[in-house]
């Protein structure tokens, strides 16, 4: 993505992806994001899985802005899917609590 440049770090069991812009302004940030889009995605495709972090300590000589880190790993076991609770139910819930 044009204006975003990736910077790798790993270690035995994870890869950090730092996301750097040139600039810091508001368009910067912008393609900061969709490059996060993008890595999500490819990360969930390929059956990784990923933390974020939108505060990132960039490490050392790195040349432009961090705007977000990125952990990818191979997940540890694969869960199944939860099914989505009904909208009612939730309100349900809340209401509940609420009271």
């Amino acid at each position: 993505m044009p204006g975003v440049r990736l910077r790798s770090l790993r270690d035995s069991a994870q890869t950090r992806l730092i996301v750097v812009t040139a600039g810091d302004r508001r368009n910067d940030r912008l393609l900061a994001g969709m490059a996060l889009e993008e890595i999500w995605l490819a990360a969930i495709q390929a059956g990784l899985v990923a933390s974020l972090a939108t505060q990132p300590l960039g490490p050392p000589g790195i040349d432009g802005f961090p705007q977000a880190g990125v952990w990818l790993g191979v997940p540890s076991r694969v869960s199944q899917p939860r099914p989505y609770r009904q909208r009612t139910e939730v309100m349900r819930a809340m209401e509940e609590a609420s009271s």
